[in-house]
């Protein structure tokens, strides 16, 4: 039996004692409550005058006996009939309470629905989580061990054997470290600001485009950075301004472009980066910002999926906007829109 109707049949049943325990009660002071039977008789006088008489209880035996068994059957009648209405009214009753009864615990149970539906998406989402970041993490120590063996059973292994198999090896770990400090960005932004202060967006973006500019040196980038302030954790957006260039500049085409503007327009500032790139399905771009997925997987690209996660978390704890669209010639446009602190 489902949830909805056992609460049904629980109200119905508990509709049905405390009716009949009422009838019951009903029936017993009726046959209990004691009768005075009085009848009358209408006459005329010699004077024409109309003079009632009463026969009651008073009156002689034999009347009286009369009297008390045509009420007992009068008493008898009246409480069978009692008893044959109230259970009809009974049995209806019953019936509509069971139809309110499953109506009322429909209405009760949606908020529970829903609660459950939301609560299995997020257990469901947390076992992906765990499921792509063990098997994230489980890559490079696979990859390690790998190396590791390669030299240990290698009897003819010389100083730049093991120089080349230590290089890999520190390739790996900081892959790994990447792969580690993202997803610790990733479970405190999810849980929220601990501090909020003046944030420069502007700012913020310059000091990531310096550091791009020289990692990156084939890839065009552009900036329009317009006075934009928001309040929040000044690490964390930085983080989000970095994840949106470092992606746009990665996941890029040979002599390509990245586009980063900042602005205020009303109650919001904004931070938007654009680039050229390959080409996003429509239907894909809510897809990518979930943990650990990518357009083309790439073994050993350093890259782990998590960039737009984080911002979408970093986002969500900052209550601001986040807008992704693919661009038709290719690449992305991610906007980010965060409150004006109220001066």
């Amino acid at each position: 039996m489902t949830v909805r109707l056992r609460l049904t049949v629980l109200y119905g049943l508990l509709f049905l004692l405390s009716g009949a325990g009422l009838l019951a009660i009903t029936y017993l002071l009726v046959a209990h409550g004691g009768t005075s039977v009085v009848m009358s008789t209408q006459s005329r006088s010699r004077l024409g005058e109309t003079v009632t008489t009463y026969v009651g209880v008073g009156e002689p035996a034999g009347l009286t006996e009369a009297l008390r068994g045509l009420a007992a059957e009068q008493q008898a009648a009246i409480m069978h009939r009692l008893l044959v209405q109230s259970g009809v009214a009974l049995a209806v009753m019953v019936a509509v309470s069971v139809v309110l009864g499953w109506v009322v615990a429909g209405r009760v149970l949606r908020p529970l629905h829903a609660m459950n539906g939301r609560l299995e998406a997020a257990l469901d989402s947390h076992r992906r989580f765990v499921a792509n970041a063990a098997h994230e993490l489980r890559t490079p120590l696979t990859l390690e061990h790998a190396l590791l063996e390669e030299v240990v059973l290698d009897p003819e292994a010389t100083v730049e054997t093991y120089r080349a198999q230590f290089a890999e090896l520190m390739v790996a770990s900081e892959q790994q470290a990447r792969l580690l400090e993202s997803l610790l960005v990733l479970a405190t932004s999810e849980r929220g600001l601990d501090r909020r202060e003046s944030v420069d967006l502007a700012g913020l973006a310059e000091k990531v485009l310096v550091r791009v500019r020289g990692e990156r040196p084939g890839v065009v980038v552009e900036a329009e950075l317009g006075s934009a302030w928001t309040t929040g954790d000044p690490a964390l957006v930085e983080r989000l301004a970095a994840n949106l260039v470092d992606n746009a500049t990665a996941y890029n085409v040979p002599d390509g472009w990245v586009r980063v503007v900042t602005g205020t327009e009303g109650e919001f500032s904004w931070l938007s980066v654009s680039n050229s790139g390959p080409s996003v399905p429509p239907e894909m771009v809510e897809q990518l910002l979930n943990p650990f997925q990518r357009l083309d997987r790439t073994a050993g690209d350093g890259h782990h999926g998590l960039g737009l996660s984080i911002v979408r978390a970093i986002a969500a704890a900052h209550a601001a906007e986040l807008v992704v669209r693919a661009r038709p010639e290719g690449g992305l446009v991610v906007g980010v829109r965060f409150s004006v602190p109220v001066v």
